[in-house]
């Protein structure tokens, strides 16, 4: 799949909803999680995580960090820093990916 085709294909393959769904029942058994912090501490950061693997697709995770944290910047709304939540990102981009490699080999 190339251009705005295939990435309309691999959006079709992640439910904004679902994923949200999915993180707040998952987070608190993630090897980062703190104990006692809530699941709107890391939401943006998965946030950034599941759309970041669409919105770069075809590039991975290590090469758009920055991007990824600058877009984590626009969307926390709130002091926390990407360095205390960029695994979370990492765990949700991983996610999808699994999903998406499953399907397109991309």
């Amino acid at each position: 799949m190339k251009g705005n085709q295939g990435r309309e294909a691999i959006a079709d393959m992640v439910d904004p909803a679902e994923e949200h769904a999915y993180w707040r029942q998952q987070h608190v058994r993630e090897p980062y999680y703190r104990q006692g912090t809530d699941f709107d501490h890391y939401a943006h950061a998965y946030r950034v995580g599941y759309e970041g693997r669409v919105k770069y697709d075809g590039r991975r995770y290590d090469e758009i960090e920055h991007e990824l944290a600058a877009d984590y910047a626009r969307y926390q709304g709130n002091d926390i820093d990407w360095d205390e939540v960029r695994a979370a990102s990492r765990a949700a981009w991983e996610r999808v990916d699994r999903r998406i490699q499953e399907v397109t080999r991309n």
